[in-house]
């Protein structure tokens, strides 16, 4: 039993829980033991054991009682080290805060808390989860499961590093330009990015507060389900919450596919995808037909890149607005590169600013109208593999490109717009790395995605087709 209980999703464990054939202490335990066995990666900033094992002890006790809170108590998860965590260090990976310890938790860590999850530890990340290669971080890079030379992408790149080698079942990331999304897809697990408000932000160290997002990384897509169930939700302490009904994610998760129009921008991504991405891709669409959906190509929604670049004004001046008051008074206590990254948002004027703010809105009235037509989007997650650590070119098909520039080239339309966006693995290349699909919904339509996410996850798992290497 013990080779398996780090193998279990989310509803798995809480079904052998409610029969008694495993207990929250004793699945707390063996995954703590995986975190100090896969110290390789380097998922980890902090690991609360002690915590841990607290709250598995207190949800072994409801479990006896009869009385569990939900799907999620008992379930081991680990929260990204930027996300306060009450009497947990919370560092950003970063020289200064590696002694910060909040006195409050965020929402979504009190919501998880509420709901009997049980803290295993806060996760690695890019300092101040400022890009997508998880290297520049006081704790030594990430490293990628799948080749330890090699990025998990991020910067939520501990959760996906932790979640592939299965040190815990769940977990929490953010998301600017793709930062759940880029690991969820090189590390072959499921990353939602919800609709921008649905989960509460207080309580997370700002990054750019106009397109900032939380949202749960999981290894299956009803696990995700389960997971955005409890952490959704108003909170007036956010500015950006939404005022929405509160719904169960997994309601309709395995409704058949009929009726479905699929809006697919292949002119997006046919030539700045890696083939194997761009197959894999095409493969996962024709699935979807075969289930019964409809397909409509879509224009490039931005040929020339003017809201891409707009995007970037708007994310890179509030992230140095958020971070001015360090990087005037403690210049040296950040990475060069996060330094040098962080401080060209002083160059943006106010107008560019709100320039960028208008064509933003543009572009999200613009999509709105292209949707009409259309149920969701598909394209890839990223364009390309996974880089070496420092690197920061990459080559896709014969070309050289900045990285971090490619690795949001595909993720950052649903930064701008807003929109849920959901990764979901869809192959493996022929050297070993996982591939990821990207479902682009409309505003607060997550359940639709979930629901064909898991369709496609049911195909993959009963035709045993290589997209969960994890497994």
């Amino acid at each position: 039993m013990d080779t398996t209980i780090e193998q279990l999703s989310i509803s798995e464990l809480a079904a052998k829980y409610r029969d008694g054939s495993l207990s929250p202490v004793r699945v707390t335990q063996r995954l703590l033991e995986v975190i100090g066995q896969r110290k390789d990666i380097n998922a980890w900033a902090t690991v609360s054991d002690e915590l841990a094992l607290s709250q598995a002890r207190q949800s072994e006790a409801r479990f006896r009682q009869g009385a569990p809170l939900g799907p999620m108590d008992g379930i081991p998860y680990g929260m990204k080290d930027v996300i306060y965590t009450k009497g947990v260090r919370t560092t950003m990976c970063s020289r200064i805060y590696q002694d910060f310890v909040p006195d409050y938790n965020a929402a979504v860590v009190d919501r998880l808390e509420q709901a009997g999850a049980v803290l295993l530890g806060k996760l690695n990340t890019h300092e101040f989860a400022s890009a997508a290669t998880c290297d520049r971080s006081i704790f030594g890079p990430i490293r990628n499961p799948f080749d330890p030379e090699m990025i998990p992408g991020g910067s939520s790149g501990g959760n996906a590093a932790a979640l592939a080698v299965h040190a815990c079942p769940a977990s929490v990331g953010t998301d600017c330009s793709g930062s759940l999304r880029i690991p969820s897809a090189i590390c072959g697990v499921v990353g939602m990015r919800p609709t921008f408000g649905l989960v509460s932000r207080y309580g997370v160290y700002p990054a750019s507060d106009s397109v900032d997002c939380v949202g749960p990384m999981t290894r299956t897509v009803r696990d995700n389900a389960i997971m955005l169930t409890v952490m959704a939700g108003y909170d007036p302490r956010d500015p950006g919450s939404a005022d929405v009904p509160r719904q169960d994610y997994t309601a309709d998760i395995e409704k058949p596919l009929h009726d479905l129009t699929i809006g697919v921008p292949r002119v997006l991504y046919a030539d700045s995808a890696d083939r194997r991405i761009r197959d894999a891709v095409d493969s996962a669409i024709n699935l979807l037909t075969d289930m019964g959906a409809t397909l409509r190509q879509v224009p490039d929604p931005d040929p020339d890149r003017t809201y891409n670049q707009a995007f970037q004004v708007i994310r890179i001046s509030e992230i140095y607005a958020n971070n001015r008051k360090n990087l005037d008074q403690v210049p040296d206590l950040f990475f060069p590169e996060t330094r040098k990254h962080m401080s060209s948002g002083k160059d943006c004027a106010a107008w560019e600013y709100v320039e960028a703010q208008k064509l933003a809105r543009q572009f999200k009235d613009m999509v709105r109208r292209s949707m009409e037509d259309v149920d969701l989007w598909i394209m890839p997650t990223v364009p390309m593999l996974p880089s070496p650590i420092n690197a920061r070119e990459v080559e896709v098909n014969g070309k050289m490109y900045p990285l971090f520039l490619m690795f949001s080239l595909y993720t950052i339309y649903s930064t701008g717009l807003g929109f849920p966006s959901l990764s979901i693995p869809c192959g493996m290349t022929d050297n070993g790395f996982p591939i990821g699909l990207q479902l682009l919904g409309k505003e607060f339509d997550e359940r639709l995605l979930y629901r064909i996410a898991y369709q496609l996850e049911s195909v993959y798992s009963q035709t045993g087709l290589p997209v969960y290497a994890w497994r």
